[in-house]
């Protein structure tokens, strides 16, 4: 597909028949630090296709229309009666009717791990970040964690 006007080119099918999409934002981040109002800072990226996540604003930020997938994933501090709980949050407001991940507090003193992925449709220039709004994480790039990628 080319858009013979700009030149741009979203998507090749090869010699092979393999449909390739360059352009395909996507990205996982972790370096996870506290942040204010209970946003978690993911501060490095190891993918970031098209550079949309940010480590300076702690947000992906959708460059076209269209339905993503996002995961993220904790271990709960050693925190055997605070639960924790953790949410995506579209343009600053709870999206999906509030639907999160929880690790209870259940009398498990235990480094409780726990992953959670929602599609969540996007207009061009909404974004996403992490909401932690009950417990606290461990916070270390190889438990903490936040990704996403468009899907069509």
């Amino acid at each position: 597909v080319n858009n013979a006007v700009s030149g741009f080119n979203p998507m090749n099918i090869d010699t092979s028949g393999r449909i390739t999409m360059p352009y395909q934002p996507c990205f996982d981040a972790g370096g996870v630090v506290g942040g204010d109002d209970n946003q978690i800072n993911f501060t490095t990226t190891y993918v970031n296709v098209g550079g949309h996540y940010s480590t300076s604003t702690f947000r992906f930020t959708a460059p076209v229309a269209g339905s993503y997938l996002f995961y993220t994933n904790f271990i709960k501090n050693n925190e055997g009666s605070t639960t924790g709980r953790r949410r995506f949050l579209k343009n600053g407001s709870v999206v999906n009717g509030g639907r999160h991940i929880r690790l209870g507090a259940e009398g498990s003193n235990n480094y409780d791990w726990g992953s959670m992925s929602q599609i969540i449709t996007l207009a061009v220039n909404d974004y996403i970040t992490v909401d932690h709004f009950a417990g606290t994480t461990y916070g270390t790039n190889e438990y903490d964690s936040f990704g996403g990628y468009l899907i069509g």
